[in-house]
Protein backbone atom coordinates (compact mmCIF):
# COMPACT_ATOMS: atom_id res chain seq x y z
CA UNK A 1 0.00 0.00 0.00
CA UNK A 2 1.73 3.35 -0.96
CA UNK A 3 0.51 5.98 1.08
CA UNK A 4 1.43 9.69 0.91
CA UNK A 5 1.22 11.83 4.38
CA UNK A 6 1.21 15.67 4.19
CA UNK A 7 3.58 17.47 6.52
CA UNK A 8 0.43 19.16 8.46
CA UNK A 9 0.07 15.43 9.78
CA UNK A 10 3.97 14.89 10.44
CA UNK A 11 5.13 18.18 10.89
CA UNK A 12 7.72 20.26 9.38
CA UNK A 13 11.64 19.17 10.11
CA UNK A 14 12.83 21.81 12.81
CA UNK A 15 15.50 22.66 15.36
CA UNK A 16 12.96 21.32 18.02
CA UNK A 17 11.20 18.37 18.31
CA UNK A 18 7.59 18.14 16.63
CA UNK A 19 5.69 16.16 19.13
CA UNK A 20 2.66 17.43 18.60
CA UNK A 21 2.22 15.47 15.42
CA UNK A 22 4.07 12.00 17.32
CA UNK A 23 4.61 9.16 17.87
CA UNK A 24 3.30 8.03 13.87
CA UNK A 25 2.79 4.25 13.58
CA UNK A 26 3.35 2.51 10.43
CA UNK A 27 1.70 -0.77 9.66
CA UNK A 28 3.57 -4.31 8.65
CA UNK A 29 4.43 -4.54 4.58
CA UNK A 30 3.44 -0.99 3.87
CA UNK A 31 5.60 1.97 2.21
CA UNK A 32 4.82 5.11 3.22
CA UNK A 33 6.34 8.53 1.61
CA UNK A 34 7.13 11.95 3.44
CA UNK A 35 7.56 14.99 1.87
CA UNK A 36 8.81 17.67 4.45
CA UNK A 37 9.59 21.35 3.94
CA UNK A 38 11.87 23.00 6.47
CA UNK A 39 10.76 26.55 5.18
CA UNK A 40 14.17 27.73 4.52
CA UNK A 41 17.53 26.28 3.86
CA UNK A 42 19.77 25.15 7.04
CA UNK A 43 22.77 23.02 8.08
CA UNK A 44 21.89 20.81 10.49
CA UNK A 45 22.15 17.06 11.81
CA UNK A 46 18.64 15.00 10.99
CA UNK A 47 17.59 12.98 14.06
CA UNK A 48 15.40 10.40 14.03
CA UNK A 49 13.97 8.19 16.96
CA UNK A 50 12.56 4.69 16.49
CA UNK A 51 11.08 1.82 18.01
CA UNK A 52 9.81 -1.88 16.39
CA UNK A 53 9.81 -2.62 12.91
CA UNK A 54 12.50 -5.11 12.41
CA UNK A 55 14.06 -4.99 9.02
CA UNK A 56 12.16 -1.64 8.48
CA UNK A 57 14.45 0.59 6.03
CA UNK A 58 13.96 4.51 6.46
CA UNK A 59 15.82 6.73 3.91
CA UNK A 60 16.03 10.49 4.44
CA UNK A 61 17.21 12.24 0.86
CA UNK A 62 18.02 16.28 1.45
CA UNK A 63 17.80 18.41 -1.04
CA UNK A 64 18.49 22.48 -1.36
CA UNK A 65 15.38 22.02 -4.43
CA UNK A 66 13.44 20.14 -6.33
CA UNK A 67 13.85 19.96 -10.15
CA UNK A 68 10.90 19.58 -12.41
CA UNK A 69 11.11 17.70 -15.92
CA UNK A 70 13.53 19.80 -17.58
CA UNK A 71 15.65 19.21 -14.61
CA UNK A 72 15.40 23.04 -13.32
CA UNK A 73 14.83 24.14 -9.95
CA UNK A 74 12.31 27.56 -10.88
CA UNK A 75 10.39 28.74 -7.79
CA UNK A 76 12.11 26.50 -5.18
CA UNK A 77 8.61 27.31 -3.34
CA UNK A 78 6.66 24.79 -5.71
CA UNK A 79 6.60 21.35 -5.69
CA UNK A 80 3.72 19.87 -7.51
CA UNK A 81 4.96 17.98 -10.91
CA UNK A 82 9.17 18.19 -9.22
CA UNK A 83 10.50 15.73 -8.32
CA UNK A 84 13.38 15.55 -5.26
CA UNK A 85 17.10 14.56 -5.83
CA UNK A 86 19.72 14.24 -3.47
CA UNK A 87 22.27 13.01 -1.16
CA UNK A 88 20.63 10.00 1.48
CA UNK A 89 20.74 8.13 4.88
CA UNK A 90 19.76 4.94 4.76
CA UNK A 91 18.69 3.05 8.08
CA UNK A 92 17.68 -0.24 8.74
CA UNK A 93 15.76 -0.95 12.08
CA UNK A 94 16.85 -4.09 14.34
CA UNK A 95 13.71 -4.02 15.88
CA UNK A 96 15.14 -2.36 19.43
CA UNK A 97 13.01 0.34 21.32
CA UNK A 98 14.36 3.63 21.00
CA UNK A 99 17.12 3.60 18.45
CA UNK A 100 18.36 6.85 17.65
CA UNK A 101 19.68 7.55 14.22
CA UNK A 102 21.86 10.56 13.24
CA UNK A 103 24.17 11.09 10.44
CA UNK A 104 27.44 11.51 11.02
CA UNK A 105 28.07 14.76 9.38
CA UNK A 106 25.78 17.24 9.02
CA UNK A 107 23.07 17.60 5.99
CA UNK A 108 22.44 20.88 4.04
CA UNK A 109 18.58 20.55 3.09
CA UNK A 110 15.28 22.78 2.91
CA UNK A 111 13.12 19.78 1.68
CA UNK A 112 13.30 16.04 3.04
CA UNK A 113 11.77 12.90 1.18
CA UNK A 114 11.53 9.97 4.18
CA UNK A 115 10.65 7.20 2.66
CA UNK A 116 9.76 3.94 4.84
CA UNK A 117 9.05 0.82 4.28
CA UNK A 118 7.39 -2.10 7.23
CA UNK A 119 8.38 -5.81 6.77
CA UNK A 120 6.53 -8.03 9.66
CA UNK A 121 6.45 -5.44 12.04
CA UNK A 122 4.80 -2.38 12.89
CA UNK A 123 7.28 0.44 13.09
CA UNK A 124 6.76 3.84 15.46
CA UNK A 125 8.55 6.93 14.66
CA UNK A 126 8.78 9.28 18.17
CA UNK A 127 10.67 12.41 16.72
CA UNK A 128 12.03 13.46 13.56
CA UNK A 129 14.08 16.56 13.74
CA UNK A 130 17.01 18.06 13.22
CA UNK A 131 19.90 19.79 15.39
CA UNK A 132 21.49 22.88 13.39
CA UNK A 133 24.93 23.60 13.06
CA UNK A 134 27.58 26.36 12.18
CA UNK A 135 29.98 28.72 13.10
CA UNK A 136 28.68 30.61 16.61
CA UNK A 137 28.34 34.08 14.41
CA UNK A 138 26.12 36.52 16.36
CA UNK A 139 24.35 39.26 14.69
CA UNK A 140 25.42 42.09 16.63
CA UNK A 141 24.91 45.26 13.86
CA UNK A 142 21.05 46.32 13.77
CA UNK A 143 19.38 47.07 10.20
CA UNK A 144 16.11 49.47 10.21
CA UNK A 145 14.14 50.55 7.53
CA UNK A 146 10.99 51.72 6.96
CA UNK A 147 10.57 49.22 3.78
CA UNK A 148 9.76 45.94 5.02
CA UNK A 149 11.22 44.43 1.31
CA UNK A 150 14.34 45.27 2.63
CA UNK A 151 14.05 43.75 5.66
CA UNK A 152 13.96 40.58 4.20
CA UNK A 153 17.15 40.93 2.19
CA UNK A 154 18.66 41.31 5.17
CA UNK A 155 17.46 38.69 6.79
CA UNK A 156 18.14 36.24 3.69
CA UNK A 157 22.10 37.50 3.45
CA UNK A 158 22.54 37.00 6.68
CA UNK A 159 21.31 33.81 7.02
CA UNK A 160 23.03 33.25 4.07
CA UNK A 161 26.14 34.17 5.61
CA UNK A 162 25.95 31.95 8.19
CA UNK A 163 25.35 28.94 6.17
CA UNK A 164 28.20 29.46 4.05
CA UNK A 165 30.63 29.58 7.41
CA UNK A 166 31.36 26.63 9.51
CA UNK A 167 34.85 24.82 10.32
CA UNK A 168 35.32 27.37 6.97
CA UNK A 169 33.45 29.90 4.87
CA UNK A 170 32.70 27.60 1.65
CA UNK A 171 31.13 28.89 -1.94
CA UNK A 172 28.15 27.21 -0.79
CA UNK A 173 26.83 24.62 1.69
CA UNK A 174 24.67 22.28 -0.82
CA UNK A 175 27.58 21.49 -3.33
CA UNK A 176 31.21 22.26 -3.34
CA UNK A 177 31.58 23.25 0.21
CA UNK A 178 34.91 25.08 -1.11
CA UNK A 179 36.52 27.70 0.66
CA UNK A 180 37.12 29.89 -2.66
CA UNK A 181 39.16 33.40 -1.94
CA UNK A 182 36.90 35.46 -4.08
CA UNK A 183 33.95 33.80 -2.48
CA UNK A 184 35.38 34.47 0.88
CA UNK A 185 36.87 38.24 1.19
CA UNK A 186 33.15 39.28 1.07
CA UNK A 187 32.22 36.60 3.28
CA UNK A 188 35.18 37.78 5.55
CA UNK A 189 34.08 41.26 5.49
CA UNK A 190 30.16 40.66 6.12
CA UNK A 191 31.18 38.89 9.41
CA UNK A 192 33.26 41.35 10.79
CA UNK A 193 31.03 44.03 10.15
CA UNK A 194 27.92 41.93 10.93
CA UNK A 195 28.98 40.42 14.02
CA UNK A 196 32.41 41.77 15.24
CA UNK A 197 34.15 38.83 14.59
CA UNK A 198 37.08 38.09 12.88
CA UNK A 199 38.32 34.79 14.15
CA UNK A 200 37.17 32.68 11.28
CA UNK A 201 38.52 35.79 9.10
CA UNK A 202 41.74 34.99 10.46
CA UNK A 203 42.09 31.62 9.99
CA UNK A 204 40.68 32.15 6.20
CA UNK A 205 43.85 34.09 5.60
CA UNK A 206 45.63 31.49 7.38
CA UNK A 207 44.54 28.71 5.43
CA UNK A 208 45.07 30.24 2.17
CA UNK A 209 48.33 31.23 3.06
CA UNK A 210 49.14 27.61 3.71
CA UNK A 211 48.34 26.87 -0.09
CA UNK A 212 51.26 28.71 -1.32
CA UNK A 213 52.52 26.76 -3.71
CA UNK A 214 56.59 27.28 -6.03
CA UNK A 215 55.45 30.16 -8.54
CA UNK A 216 54.81 32.60 -5.43
CA UNK A 217 50.51 31.93 -5.95
CA UNK A 218 47.83 31.06 -3.98
CA UNK A 219 45.84 27.96 -4.25
CA UNK A 220 42.37 29.38 -5.65
CA UNK A 221 40.52 27.54 -2.48
CA UNK A 222 41.92 25.73 0.78
CA UNK A 223 41.90 23.11 2.18
CA UNK A 224 41.16 21.01 -1.06
CA UNK A 225 42.63 17.80 -2.37
CA UNK A 226 42.59 19.05 -5.60
CA UNK A 227 45.04 21.83 -6.75
CA UNK A 228 43.04 24.63 -8.73
CA UNK A 229 45.34 27.77 -9.31
CA UNK A 230 43.26 31.14 -10.21
CA UNK A 231 45.83 33.51 -10.03
CA UNK A 232 43.11 36.52 -9.82
CA UNK A 233 42.00 34.71 -6.59
CA UNK A 234 45.80 35.46 -5.12
CA UNK A 235 45.15 39.02 -5.43
CA UNK A 236 41.91 38.79 -3.57
CA UNK A 237 43.59 37.21 -0.70
CA UNK A 238 46.52 39.75 -0.71
CA UNK A 239 43.10 42.25 -0.32
CA UNK A 240 42.15 40.28 2.37
CA UNK A 241 45.29 40.68 4.35
CA UNK A 242 44.69 44.89 3.44
CA UNK A 243 40.93 44.30 4.87
CA UNK A 244 41.69 43.01 8.06
CA UNK A 245 44.64 45.34 8.15
CA UNK A 246 42.38 48.37 8.14
CA UNK A 247 39.72 46.38 10.57
CA UNK A 248 42.03 45.25 13.07
CA UNK A 249 45.23 46.27 13.32
CA UNK A 250 46.76 43.38 14.50
CA UNK A 251 50.16 43.94 13.80
CA UNK A 252 51.77 40.70 14.49
CA UNK A 253 49.59 38.98 12.58
CA UNK A 254 50.27 41.01 9.25
CA UNK A 255 53.53 41.10 9.54
CA UNK A 256 53.64 36.89 9.18
CA UNK A 257 51.66 37.34 5.32
CA UNK A 258 53.96 40.38 3.88
CA UNK A 259 56.34 37.77 2.10
CA UNK A 260 53.50 36.29 0.70
CA UNK A 261 51.82 39.44 -0.22
CA UNK A 262 54.97 40.48 -1.90
CA UNK A 263 55.24 36.93 -3.30
CA UNK A 264 51.87 37.20 -5.51
CA UNK A 265 52.26 40.73 -6.58
CA UNK A 266 55.83 39.77 -7.73
CA UNK A 267 54.49 36.82 -10.35
CA UNK A 268 52.06 39.42 -11.85
CA UNK A 269 54.88 42.18 -12.37
CA UNK A 270 56.98 39.55 -14.17
CA UNK A 271 53.52 39.16 -16.54
CA UNK A 272 53.70 43.07 -17.20
CA UNK A 273 53.77 43.77 -20.97
CA UNK A 274 56.74 45.49 -22.26
CA UNK A 275 54.54 48.53 -23.56
CA UNK A 276 51.33 50.23 -22.91
CA UNK A 277 51.17 49.77 -19.25
CA UNK A 278 49.01 46.59 -19.29
CA UNK A 279 49.42 42.59 -18.43
CA UNK A 280 50.61 40.61 -21.10
CA UNK A 281 49.76 36.85 -21.74
CA UNK A 282 48.61 35.14 -18.23
CA UNK A 283 48.75 31.54 -17.59
CA UNK A 284 46.25 28.83 -15.14
CA UNK A 285 42.50 29.83 -15.26
CA UNK A 286 41.93 33.55 -15.52
CA UNK A 287 38.33 33.41 -14.14
CA UNK A 288 36.82 36.98 -13.32
CA UNK A 289 33.32 36.29 -13.55
CA UNK A 290 30.53 34.28 -14.81
CA UNK A 291 29.53 36.89 -17.60
CA UNK A 292 31.75 34.75 -20.10
CA UNK A 293 30.23 31.36 -20.42
CA UNK A 294 31.67 28.05 -19.42
CA UNK A 295 33.28 26.67 -22.45
CA UNK A 296 33.06 22.79 -22.59
CA UNK A 297 35.82 21.86 -25.45
CA UNK A 298 38.71 23.33 -22.88
CA UNK A 299 36.81 23.22 -19.56
CA UNK A 300 37.10 26.83 -18.58
CA UNK A 301 34.62 29.67 -18.42
CA UNK A 302 34.53 33.51 -16.60
CA UNK A 303 37.09 34.20 -18.44
CA UNK A 304 37.43 37.85 -20.17
CA UNK A 305 39.37 38.68 -23.88
CA UNK A 306 42.75 39.56 -23.62
CA UNK A 307 43.78 36.90 -20.29
CA UNK A 308 45.48 34.46 -22.17
CA UNK A 309 46.79 36.69 -25.45
CA UNK A 310 47.15 39.61 -22.83
CA UNK A 311 45.50 43.09 -22.50
CA UNK A 312 42.87 42.26 -20.36
CA UNK A 313 41.59 45.82 -18.97
CA UNK A 314 39.73 44.15 -15.97
CA UNK A 315 42.64 41.98 -14.90
CA UNK A 316 45.05 44.84 -15.07
CA UNK A 317 42.91 47.22 -12.74
CA UNK A 318 42.58 44.67 -11.10
CA UNK A 319 46.35 43.85 -9.98
CA UNK A 320 46.10 47.69 -9.66
CA UNK A 321 43.66 48.10 -7.51
CA UNK A 322 45.52 45.64 -5.52
CA UNK A 323 48.86 47.62 -5.72
CA UNK A 324 47.50 50.51 -4.40
CA UNK A 325 45.63 48.64 -1.38
CA UNK A 326 49.68 46.53 -0.69
CA UNK A 327 51.42 49.99 -0.97
CA UNK A 328 49.19 51.50 2.00
CA UNK A 329 49.70 48.01 3.71
CA UNK A 330 53.87 47.44 3.44
CA UNK A 331 54.23 51.47 4.21
CA UNK A 332 52.75 50.84 7.55
CA UNK A 333 55.19 48.17 8.49
CA UNK A 334 58.39 49.84 6.89
CA UNK A 335 58.59 48.18 3.74
CA UNK A 336 59.40 51.91 2.20
CA UNK A 337 60.94 50.81 -1.06
CA UNK A 338 58.38 47.95 -1.69
CA UNK A 339 55.54 50.75 -0.66
CA UNK A 340 57.01 53.51 -3.51
CA UNK A 341 57.29 51.21 -6.16
CA UNK A 342 53.95 49.64 -5.97
CA UNK A 343 52.52 52.65 -6.13
CA UNK A 344 54.62 53.84 -8.92
CA UNK A 345 53.32 51.03 -11.13
CA UNK A 346 49.48 51.06 -9.95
Amino acid sequence: MEQELSAERTGYLKQTPVSKSFPCQFPPKTKTSLLLDQGVLTNAYSQLLISKGRNAVITLTYAEAMFDQKMEKGNRNVVDGKRLIGISDRYVSDGGNFRMYSPLHYRTFRYVRVDIETKDEPLTIYKLDSQYTGYPFEERTRFISGDPGLQKIWDVGWRTAKLCAVDTYFDCPYYEQLQYVGDTRIQALISIYVSDDDRLVKKAIDDIAHSFFSLGLTQSRYPSRNLQVIPIFSLWWVCMVYDHFMLRKEDAFTQTKLNGVENVLRWYEEKMAPKGGMLGPLSWWQFVDWNWPWVDSIRVGGVPPGASKGGSSIITLQYAYTLARAAELMNAYGWRSVSVRYEQMA
